[in-house]
């Protein structure tokens, strides 16, 4: 559940890849079979791998990143040009 959830999370949001951690997801659904047939221990080593496996990949093939709206992104460019980051928080414009 909690995988699912952070996948939403991340949509909502806008914070780029969710593939590697809807996959976990997915993954981590089929894990309940290990709880089931063999040993609750057994699922438990399972998802820690889907889990490290996920976030390897993630770290290797994934770009991370945030979708802003255009005009956020125009202005977070205008405020970078003008080398005052710190001025955004003490004079807002």
């Amino acid at each position: 559940m909690y995988l699912g959830g952070d996948v939403a999370f991340r949509l909502v949001m806008g914070i780029r890849p969710v593939a590697f951690r809807a996959g976990a997801a997915v993954a981590a659904l089929g894990s309940v079979a290990l709880g089931i047939g063999v040993a609750a221990a057994v699922q438990l080593i399972g998802l820690v791998l889907i889990i490290l496996g996920a976030l390897a990949a993630e770290a290797k093939w994934g770009r991370v990143g945030v979708a802003l709206h255009p005009q956020v992104r125009r202005q977070a460019a205008g405020f970078i040009r003008k080398g005052a980051r710190l001025w955004i928080w003490k004079n807002p414009p």
